[in-house]
């Protein structure tokens, strides 16, 4: 089976999530970061597409809003893993459900939200300013919930029938 993990990021979080699954996976995994490359790709060799985000101010990157809206069509053929990276985690579900699109949850045969990190060293002094001024947080900063992430990658490898959707919460993300 092939997978390709498509994702973006902006201080690596999500990128270093890209890598565990794509360690974690079985068959043939390829990464696609979005910062690198266009919107557009050949999807037809892959089975599986997992698509991974952080959130910044209530939105994903608009590289990757682009590539879901490109093919959506194209998405909803394929088994479609969703996961997001936020560090906000009372509000990360409602996040999750404002950045992607519907149709496209629904079709998810794994969705979750998986924590984030602030990692200061790696931000630039805007982004310092505002995680402090929001959070206070002034040094980095893990809450990478592995368990989850853990969860997340058995739902799309099959490896464990008995497998839930990952979510955190107390329900399935939609």
């Amino acid at each position: 089976m092939r997978t390709l993990i498509v994702y973006t990021t902006r201080h690596g979080t999500t990128e270093s999530i890209a890598h565990y699954l794509a360690d974690w996976l079985t068959g043939d995994v390829d990464l696609l970061n979005l910062n690198d490359r266009s919107t557009h790709c050949v999807l037809a060799p892959y089975e599986t597409v997992i698509i991974g985000s952080s959130i910044h101010i209530g939105r994903i990157p608009a590289r990757l809003s682009a590539f879901i809206t490109r093919h959506l069509d194209d998405l909803l053929r394929k088994r479609v893993g969703l996961y997001l990276c936020c560090m906000n985690a009372s509000s990360a579900r409602t996040q999750f459900e404002e950045v992607f699109p519907l149709e496209l949850r629904r079709h998810a045969i794994a969705c979750a939200t998986v924590g984030g990190e602030f990692l200061i060293e790696r931000m630039t002094i805007a982004d310092r300013l505002i995680v402090r001024t929001v959070s206070g947080v002034k040094e980095s900063i893990s809450r990478i919930d592995y368990d989850t992430v853990n969860c997340f990658a058995r739902s799309i490898s099959n490896r464990d029938e008995d497998a839930a959707e990952a979510s955190t919460g107390d329900s399935p993300l939609p």
